[in-house]
């Protein structure tokens, strides 16, 4: 998969693949390592002590999902910018829409070819389309997507 990113950026974008592998994949792919290796400590409660006038009471702070992450994707930079983010939402439990750019259409074919195959479609959508889609997508992000259905 990874060669097939960084020939569509040589097709969209005319940038050689060592550049996109350089500048885009090893950065994608360190931060999903970094994630993966602290998501115990990411999802932890943080305890604090509360005042003597509380007592005997403790404080806490609970991480939980907030619900859908919308991530707009750039033309120059098509996966770092759309998978950075994406990564950050499933480490955070979140659901996920992603708009890639439409001036990079090949970039944002794999794009969606990537998230079908591996992440769960329930969950997790690419919305291909002009800047339409995104002003659309931008308004009304709960109408546009069904999580519940397949298609």
């Amino acid at each position: 998969m990874e060669r097939e990113m960084a020939n569509s950026c040589l097709k969209d974008l005319g940038r050689y693949t060592f550049f996109t592998k350089l500048g885009e994949l090893d950065g994608v792919i360190s931060h999903c390592k970094h994630h993966i290796k602290n998501l115990d400590t990411f999802m932890k409660d943080v305890y604090f002590d509360t005042p003597l006038l509380l007592a005997p009471n403790f404080g806490r702070i609970r991480y939980e999902p907030l619900g859908v992450a919308l991530v707009m994707g750039s033309w120059n930079y098509p996966f770092y910018v759309c998978l950075k983010p994406l990564a950050q939402a499933i480490a955070s439990g979140n659901c996920c829409v992603i708009k890639p750019s439409e001036m990079a259409p090949t970039a944002a074919n794999v794009l969606h070819k990537l998230v079908d195959k591996y992440l769960d479609s329930r969950c997790y959508r690419v919305l291909e389309g002009d800047v339409n889609v995104s002003i659309e997508v931008s308004k009304h992000p709960f109408d546009i997507i069904c999580f519940t259905g397949s298609g």
